[in-house]
């Protein structure tokens, strides 16, 4: 059977119809020629204007790889189609399978040394519930809080006259919010607020002497409470830390004894308290995908009216302490669990100097009051913290 066939090349397109000769008049080839050509001129339009753009692109101030890849497009030739290589022929089933295992492969998270389930310690990470709206994270810990006290009270040479140690136990709790916004006339440091609380105590040993010089021991209560709000600020360090600081209000109450009989011996209350105001600076890097630690040291150069008093059931004395200073360090190191909840283990240091209080004239010839003393507490916490 004679057959009439009509093919036109243009760019990378093929076109050919085979046609029966009976089928078609004349007339109806000639429309389809037409409309092929027009199809043609079309396309080649459409190359025109696509090589157009390309070369205006090339203009612009692109880097020199972006240069490179627009002139390897300038130069393109696109091959005929008759020269190509046959396309390689897959059942429906294959075809399925591959298409099934680039999906699965394109959902796969991308894998660096730094996993962005763990991202870097930055607001992010910090917060790890940041919203759209950029808004920041809240944070509550808590935990066990146990500890070792040694106080010693000192005469003006610097000799011991009595001590309190023993280890002492208790909880600590703390709730904050960290800013995700940074404070534009601060540079790029975000705020934050933190309020905080611990507790401890227990009977722990005295060794002093009475006023006669004979050496005494007995066993004292102890409880003490430490609360305030810090105020700061952080940012990224490297890529993997924060630096951060903070001011700080807090107040310590200190009960050492209480009155009642323990093992026998009949002991008094004291109590120590002030609010002091506190400086304090450190760091938290990321060592591990799932792992950060810090050290953070706080100096407190002022407390506000210090004092101590004295119950001995009923009757008493209250001193006006002389200045108290203090400094805190501690080294938080966090374990990751899930991305917003770390187990927290904090070693810590803390010390407190109290000076010599005013006198208290209590008989003709008796004089009382409150010398000199150091405190040192080295502690851990140990808890966790959630993020939301």
């Amino acid at each position: 059977m004679k057959k009439i066939i009509t093919f036109f090349f243009s760019g990378s397109f093929l076109f050919i119809i085979t046609l029966p000769a009976f089928a078609l008049p004349r007339e109806e080839i000639v429309k389809q020629n037409l409309i092929l050509v027009e199809a043609a001129q079309s396309l080649q339009r459409a190359e025109v204007r696509d090589r157009q753009a390309i070369a205006t692109m090339s203009q612009m101030p692109w880097s020199t790889e972006m240069k490179t890849e627009l002139a390897a497009l300038q130069n393109q030739r696109v091959e005929p189609a008759v020269n190509r290589p046959a396309a390689k022929k897959f059942s429906y089933r294959e075809a399925a399978k591959s298409s099934l295992e680039t999906t699965r492969q394109s959902r796969q998270p991308e894998k660096t040394a730094f996993s962005k389930e763990y991202p870097t310690l930055n607001s992010e990470y910090i917060n790890p519930s940041v919203n759209e709206e950029g808004r920041g994270t809240f944070y509550i810990s808590g935990g066990y809080n146990a500890n070792h006290m040694d106080y010693k009270e000192l005469d003006d040479s610097g000799t011991k006259l009595d001590a309190n140690y023993g280890n002492l136990r208790g909880q600590y709790a703390e709730m904050g919010y960290r800013s995700n916004r940074p404070i534009e006339k601060l540079g790029s440091g975000k705020p934050y607020i933190e309020g905080y609380y611990r507790r401890y105590g227990a009977i722990i040993r005295y060794d002093g002497a009475t006023q006669g010089g004979k050496p005494f021991m007995s066993d004292d209560k102890q409880d003490v409470q430490r609360f305030g709000i810090k105020l700061g600020m952080y940012q990224d360090f490297l890529d993997k830390g924060e630096l951060y600081g903070y001011f700080d209000v807090g107040r310590r109450i200190w009960k050492r004894g209480e009155n009642e009989i323990i093992n026998g011996v009949t002991n008094y209350g004291e109590k120590y308290h002030w609010t002091y105001l506190g400086l304090g600076a450190g760091v938290n890097y990321r060592f591990f995908p799932k792992f950060t630690a810090g050290v953070d040291f706080e100096g407190i150069p002022l407390s506000v009216e210090p004092k101590m008093s004295v119950d001995d059931f009923g009757g008493g004395y209250k001193f006006n302490l002389g200045p108290v200073t203090g400094i805190s360090v501690r080294i938080p190191l966090k374990y990751y669990i899930l991305k917003s909840l770390s187990f927290d283990l904090t070693p810590y240091f803390d010390y407190w100097q109290i000076k010599e209080s005013d006198s208290i004239s209590v008989s003709a010839n008796t004089v009382v009051l409150e010398p000199d003393s150091d405190t040192q507490i080295k502690g851990v916490l140990v808890g966790f913290t959630y993020s939301f």
